[in-house]
């Protein structure tokens, strides 16, 4: 339960900050010069963060497929 509450939260926050990029970048299509220039790094910032959340958590999914249970038997060819 407390895994699937952590999974629910951690989607909640990446969307939020996606939202908070795309609201960041129609602030910068509004101004110029220097915040314009902040506005679209804070947005580029925010969704590099965003894309290193999703890999980190396809990553902890997939060793968890890898792991064999120890009952199994594996055959291994020569």
């Amino acid at each position: 339960m407390k895994k699937w509450i952590q999974e629910r939260n951690h989607k909640k926050a990446r969307v939020t900050a996606a939202i908070l990029a795309i609201g960041l970048i129609i602030v910068s299509l509004m101004t110029s010069g220097l915040a314009s220039a902040l506005c679209d790094l804070a947005a580029f910032l925010i969704l590099i963060t965003v894309v290193w959340m999703k890999i980190d958590s396809n990553k902890e999914q997939s060793q968890e497929k890898i792991l064999v249970d120890s009952s199994e038997k594996l055959e291994i060819e020569p």
